[in-house]
């Protein structure tokens, strides 16, 4: 692509609900289904240039919140427990995600 050198890199956020039906998540799934779509087909279209699509996780937000309401604490300490932080994701947090893997971080 003219305005991205060779070492360039894209790195775009998805979802779990790309992979799993959850009730209500109708939009959320076609739409993290689609993201991850595109990036498989821009990685050969714009090749060598690097695309990733990343899936952070369950993360505390507005969204949770109304989505478990008065039970969300409850269900954010039962599920964050038998995940390897033993919490849910933080939303800032995972914004450091992609400057971490353009740098060759894990």
């Amino acid at each position: 692509h003219p305005l991205m050198d060779e070492q360039s890199s894209v790195v775009l956020f998805s979802g779990h609900a790309a992979r799993r039906g959850f009730v209500g998540e109708s939009m959320g799934g076609a739409s993290c289904g689609a993201v991850e779509s595109v990036v498989r087909t821009l990685a050969v279209e714009l090749a060598p240039i690097r695309l990733n699509a990343i899936c952070p996780g369950s993360s505390w937000t507005p969204l949770f919140e109304q989505f478990f309401g008065s039970q969300a604490q409850q269900v954010a300490e039962t599920f964050g427990s038998s995940l390897p932080l033993q919490r849910l994701a933080d939303p800032c947090g995972a914004c450091d995600l992609p400057e971490c893997g353009s740098q060759g971080g894990h």
